[in-house]
């Protein structure tokens, strides 16, 4: 049968960080955005709760949780902050990648220390995005040849988030275009290696409680060892990548949206005109009745999709596309309905939801764009990946 209801365990994981999100994170999340980075001691907070490698293998220290439960934690602290959600995640997506991509040798190398006692202070970036948009990821430009002395990379990066102070970055690049898919590669590429150039952070329209930077790839070379094969099935490895990552940062966004929508039913039932609260205004209580629906809504696809990637369905990435596409399209509706509850305040800084606004528009791209996502929706809606769109509706 269907179920919606967290497990005894996801709920007494979920009331930790709720607190956390709330006291620590959301009370000082103006002064993490001046600072373009969470404070240290919040950092040490976070990986001491267990929450730096929650959905990793027991055999490089993490808790072995699935994806159900990291849309949860996610979720509950942006609810606080999601630039703070992002910077507190040490491994990143960069972790995801290599979890899916990478062999025993690189699981050792690079996952296990973010569960070390200074795990706080290490980081990890996603390279993954160009400042050219491309229709389909076997377009990406920056490439790659292999070497006698390994591989030689060349290109440049673009919105490369928590990457200022990352100790390593994981690169994707085409290797041999003909391949289609196939044809992609993914490197680790280790902080101060000769020819990586990493731009001072950029000062994006939101998300600036993160650093978000841009990255040069001009003849680096990296040894054999530092590409991530997939174990033989590269494609079904980023495949599988991505949809672990859109699950994440669609629950990012929908944990900043219900902030937004808590908000503004918080602020129209306070603020008073013609002699009542003005959510009781028929106009106004529709909208926000609507904003809190396309934030439920938004929220169980994105369950299911994580539900779908931990049960390996063949439809899992699909079902993370739609998970992500529905979030951004609810996150634009439901922060800028909110900036209209406010009035003319809802833009100014002493109310926080015009940060909600910036963010969420921001949050829409770390993945790509939704014309990108849409088309590749499309192919795997119209051709065969194991489920029919509704069969996959039969969670049980």
């Amino acid at each position: 049968m269907i179920s919606f209801e967290p497990s005894d365990d996801e709920k007494e994981i979920l009331k930790t960080v709720e607190r956390f999100a709330e006291v620590e994170v959301r009370a000082t999340m103006r002064d993490i955005e001046a600072a373009g980075r969470p404070p240290e001691e919040l950092r040490r907070k976070y990986h001491e709760m267990g929450l730096g490698m929650l959905n990793y293998p027991e055999t490089v220290g993490g808790s072995g949780m699935g994806q159900v439960t990291r849309a949860l934690i996610e979720e509950a602290l942006s609810f606080g902050d999601p630039g703070a959600a992002i910077g507190l995640d040490g491994p990143g997506l960069a972790g995801l990648a290599i979890l899916e991509l990478g062999e025993g040798a690189h699981d050792e190398r690079y996952l296990a220390p973010f569960a070390g006692p200074d795990a706080h202070l290490r980081t990890a970036a996603l390279a993954l995005l160009e400042p050219k948009p491309v229709a389909d990821w076997c377009s990406l430009a920056t490439h790659a040849r292999e070497t006698a002395a390994g591989y030689l990379l060349d290109g440049a990066k673009s919105f490369v988030v928590n990457g200022a102070d990352a100790d390593f970055y994981v690169v994707f690049a085409s290797f041999d275009p003909a391949k289609g898919w196939d044809g992609l590669a993914a490197f680790v590429v280790e902080k101060g290696t000769p020819g990586v150039t990493v731009t001072e952070p950029i000062l994006t329209c939101g998300l600036n409680g993160v650093p978000i930077v841009d990255l040069t790839l001009d003849g680096v070379v990296v040894p054999k060892a530092a590409r991530l094969s997939g174990r033989g099935d590269f494609a079904g490895g980023f495949r599988r990548f991505l949809a672990r990552a859109r699950v994440v940062n669609a629950a990012r966004i929908v944990g900043l949206s219900r902030a937004a929508c808590e908000y503004a039913i918080r602020y129209a039932e306070e603020r008073t005109a013609f002699g009542k609260p003005i959510g009781h205004h028929q106009g106004l209580s529709w909208m926000i009745a609507d904003i809190a629906t396309e934030v439920d809504a938004a929220r169980w696809m994105v369950w299911k999709a994580a539900w779908e990637v931990d049960h390996a369905r063949p439809s899992a990435e699909r079902a993370s596309i739609q998970a992500l596409v529905q979030a951004n399209e609810m996150a634009k509706k439901v922060t800028n309905d909110g900036v209209q509850v406010l009035g003319g305040a809802g833009f100014i800084r002493d109310y926080p939801v015009e940060k909600w606004y910036r963010d969420a528009r921001t949050l829409a791209f770390v993945l790509g764009t939704d014309p990108m996502d849409n088309s590749r929706a499309a192919t795997l809606t119209f051709t065969s990946d194991g489920e029919s769109p509704l069969d996959s509706l039969s969670c049980v």
